[in-house]
């Protein structure tokens, strides 16, 4: 009988942690250092919307400051992959 006390402990112990997982929205880091591209920034947000979209994430917010997306968790051969959150920053260097 504790036996089955323990595993219904660590199955409700799984599921809390999957329902929990990565529910936040990124902050921006003040030590990335980033990357630069030689392009203005509406094409730099553009590429960065479709860049996400290519990479099956589910874009949530895009202007010209802040674009995040979504990857949904999906289950493959009983493995849970998926569920993270991705923003990106654009701002122009002058």
């Amino acid at each position: 009988m504790e036996r089955k006390h323990f595993t219904i402990v660590i199955l409700m112990f799984v599921v809390a942690m999957l329902l929990t997982g990565c529910a936040y929205s990124p902050k921006q880091s003040s030590a990335s250092k980033g990357v630069v591209f030689n392009y203005s920034i509406e094409m730099t947000q553009k590429a960065a919307v479709e860049a996400l979209e290519v990479k099956g994430f589910d874009v949530t917010k895009s202007d010209s400051t802040h674009v995040e997306g979504f990857n949904p968790r999906k289950i493959n051969y009983g493995v849970a992959y998926g569920g993270e959150t991705v923003g990106i920053w654009p701002e122009s260097l002058g």
